[in-house]
């Protein structure tokens, strides 16, 4: 599977949908992706530059955060997806759930490293198999 890695996300609640392309694919694109808030302008990215997809849960006692928080208390991010396909920023995190149950602010995690574990685009298919915190649902290559 080492062939393939991040190219783009989808997140609901604590489970993502990784969406892989070719390790060697650099120029893969999505609607929008240069345009800042990422959350309310970009699209997913495009079906031609897709070679396969994965499902990952988190733990319960991790908390799933992406770039964009919780939009109802923090605002937009100040990210476009051409800005995690550059590496400028990882796009998620896992941290510990804290006892509230509260979404901390994924700048103040990502600089503290108050996470656990980052994704970030171009991050290799096997690195993700080999975080502690997730748990493959599917995926599109008939291995769960």
């Amino acid at each position: 599977m080492s062939n393939y890695k991040i190219g783009d996300f989808e997140r609901r609640g604590n489970a993502m949908r990784l969406f892989l392309v070719n390790k060697d694919c650099d120029d893969y694109w999505g609607d929008d992706w240069n345009d800042r808030p990422y959350e309310h302008n970009a699209g997913i990215i495009y079906d031609e530059y897709v070679a396969g997809f994965v499902d990952i849960a988190v733990d319960l006692d991790s908390m799933l955060i992406e770039a964009a928080g919780d939009l109802s208390y923090m605002g937009n991010s100040e990210f476009c997806k051409e800005d995690f396909k550059a590496n400028k920023a990882p796009f998620a995190l896992i941290v510990p759930r804290d006892e509230y149950g509260f979404l901390p602010d994924f700048r103040k995690a990502l600089l503290q490293n108050e996470y656990v574990w980052k994704f970030s685009y171009n991050d290799d298919y096997d690195t993700i198999l080999s975080c502690p915190f997730v748990h493959v649902v599917k995926d599109s290559f008939g291995q769960v």
